[in-house]
């Protein structure tokens, strides 16, 4: 997949960075091309789609945001000068995208419930290794996120999606896949291998985390400084606890 890079959005429109341009071959990021095979999966299942499967549909943190302490329900801020934590609903669906990848998927989150305002728009784009086995994967912002908007459930929405409509991150940002024992499936990459290069010419690394079990997502992400403060997280507290809903 060649992945061309222009300006990098992060943390919802929290801040933003650019970053030069660059391509990626097929197996570039860390765990490429590395065998971690889903606790969830059945033997010989394609434990990319598995993982597609169990993304697929609606998903909300209100459990964890209604027995969190007041003092986290705060309002999301730029860096990290405090804790905080809000309400989001996310769904998450597989769409056809060719020219993006084999395995991909849509991600509209809204803040609050399924009648907020849309807080994120991202592809995922699923790799596998030479097995068949989930080796990792990488994340995407839109150039202009606003034409996809509420279309994830509209089949052909996403089929002339390519490289000159996203954002993408540079090598070393593949986040890698394991599965360690009770946890499911770990999507991760730290901010030692994934650095950007922001306008300023300041070096920025991308940490990030995902843990994908049955009716469950976590979800955390930051953009780290050289000197170890957060240039963003997200959220700024614990990671979103997601629970299914809808079913």
């Amino acid at each position: 997949m060649r992945r061309f890079l222009a300006i990098l959005a992060v943390a919802s429109g929290l801040g933003a960075c650019a970053v030069s341009a660059t391509e990626a071959g097929p197996g570039a990021g860390p765990g490429a091309g590395e065998v971690f095979y889903n606790p969830m999966v059945r033997a010989g299942q394609d434990s990319s789609l598995d993982v597609i499967a169990e993304l697929q549909g609606a998903w909300s943190n209100a459990d964890q945001y209604a027995a969190a302490p007041d003092a986290l329900k705060r309002a999301p801020a730029a860096g990290h000068p405090y804790d905080w934590l809000d309400q989001q609903y996310a769904q998450f669906h597989r769409v056809e995208a060719p020219a993006v990848g084999g395995h991909v998927m849509y991600l509209e989150w809204r803040s609050g419930d399924a009648d907020g305002e849309i807080s994120r728009q991202r592809i995922w784009a699923f790799r596998q290794n030479e097995d068949g086995a989930l080796s990792g994967m990488d994340f995407y912002t839109f150039k202009d996120p606003a034409p996809f908007a509420r279309l994830g459930d509209t089949q052909g929405a996403f089929a002339a999606l390519g490289p000159d409509d996203l954002i993408g991150y540079p090598d070393g940002c593949t986040l890698s896949a394991s599965a360690p024992p009770r946890t499911g499936m770990v999507l991760d990459v730290t901010a030692q291998n994934c650095v950007i290069t922001a306008r300023s010419g300041r070096e920025m690394g991308i940490e990030a985390r995902i843990e994908i079990g049955p009716d469950r997502l976590a979800y955390q992400e930051a953009g780290v400084s050289a000197d170890g403060s957060y240039v963003f997280r997200v959220p700024g507290g614990p990671a979103y606890e997601f629970r299914r809903v809808g079913e």
